[in-house]
């Protein structure tokens, strides 16, 4: 990976790379913001541009790692003997060992291997071992010995720590003591999207550097370039993905189509009062986890907002423009008195608030349910009309 293959942040790299042309990196750095906007994926080639044998100056006055010295090889491999990557843990067997992977299984040993392999090839992928909850004292012990070594290749020692904000107590401690007293040609790069979660002190003695939301453009083209994936899917998922490109990455796995379609059937049995076909799908919705709610009632408005496009004589702003087709006909149940009412505008009134609900930890399926009759309230003229309506043209 090079500078241009990181998704904007502009700001960061131009950041990032004044410091290294004027020789002012500072010992330690905190690299702030969403999940999945690019930090860990800037902290690795910023260890490999501070290792690279021949760094240049590109055309966009940025400095960039040659990525064929040996270096640079290794560094992109993620076996670079200067740069450690510090990431939680499971507990495993106590030992008397100090080494954080003493006392695990093979297969645990496999599964950290896939990890770090799995993040050599992507960047943005997050590192998740099965039950590591937090970054223990064993790692930061382990990491203060790495940084105690002289350089092996003649460069500096970085040691990347990704998710500080997992670091259990006694870990932020070692790791104080270790910013306190840098060793020389010692460079620290922490991530966090929670430094709320950090302590103080360690925060205070850290350059923080702000990372942004990623557009939804940038995404979308990232996706369409990486992934090979048809422009309109990948506009979705971008749209779904919240300025985060790795949850992006994700909905691609997941049946998006399926889920369009599901949520414009939840409108249908609640404007229709099909209460049966209603609890069936809130129990399968309510088994699915908040974060794929959270993206269904998003899919939710994405719709609810087409159908005031279709209304106000907009087609070209509709956003499922391959469902254009059901827009009309869900358009169609209305008479015109129904759509100039506001009707609209009340469903996506109540599908956000709905959102805020689940976000505050609301009862998921009861947070459903009154959903769907606060649908029927917005959106069905009367209690008739609208039934037969979606009993004889399915929406």
């Amino acid at each position: 990976m090079s500078w241009s293959e990181i998704i904007n942040q502009e700001r960061v790299k131009q950041l990032l790379s004044s410091a290294l042309s004027k020789g002012r990196v500072a010992h330690a750095y905190l690299f702030v913001g969403p999940e999945g906007v690019g930090k860990d994926a800037v902290a690795l080639e910023f260890a490999k541009i501070l290792n690279c044998s021949s760094p240049a100056v590109s055309a966009h006055q940025l400095i960039e790692a040659c990525g064929t010295c040996l270096s640079c090889r290794r560094a992109s491999a993620l076996e670079h003997p200067d740069i450690q990557i510090v990431f939680a843990l499971p507990g495993g067997k106590s030992t008397e060992s100090n080494d954080p992977l003493d006392g695990f299984s093979e297969s645990e040993l496999q599964t950290i291997k896939a990890e770090l392999v799995a993040k050599a090839r992507d960047p943005y992928h997050r590192i998740a071992v099965p039950r590591a909850s937090e970054i223990r004292i064993k790692s930061i012990r382990a990491m203060r010995r790495f940084a105690s070594l002289s350089s092996s290749l003649g460069h500096w020692k970085v040691i990347l720590i990704f998710n500080a904000d997992e670091m259990n107590e006694e870990a932020s401690d070692a790791l104080l003591k270790t910013l306190e007293e840098p060793p020389p040609r010692t460079i620290f790069i922490l991530t966090s999207a929670y430094p709320e979660r950090l302590r103080p002190t360690v925060v205070s003695r850290c350059e923080n550097v702000q990372f942004d939301f990623l557009r939804e453009d940038d995404i979308r083209d990232a996706l369409v370039v990486r992934h090979g994936v048809a422009q309109s899917q990948a506009q979705l998922a971008a749209r779904l993905a919240g300025g985060n490109y790795r949850r992006a990455v994700e909905l691609l796995n997941e049946d998006l189509q399926k889920w369009r379609r599901e949520v414009v059937d939840f409108l249908g049995y609640s404007v229709a009062g099909k209460y049966l076909a209603l609890v069936e799908k809130i129990e399968q919705w309510s088994g699915e986890g908040r974060e794929l709610l959270a993206h269904r009632l998003e899919l939710m408005l994405s719709w609810l907002r087409d159908v005031m496009f279709v209304q106000t004589g907009s087609p070209e702003l509709i956003f499922n423009v391959d469902m254009r087709e059901r827009l009309e006909r869900f358009v169609d149940l209305y008479p015109d008195s129904a759509l100039n009412s506001g009707r609209i505008e009340r469903a996506l009134k109540t599908v956000e608030a709905t959102i805020r609900a689940l976000d505050r930890n609301a009862n998921t399926a009861l947070a459903l349910a009154l959903l769907a009759l606060d649908l029927r309230r917005d959106l069905a003229e009367s209690h008739a009309a609208p039934i037969q309506l979606v009993e004889g043209s399915h929406i």
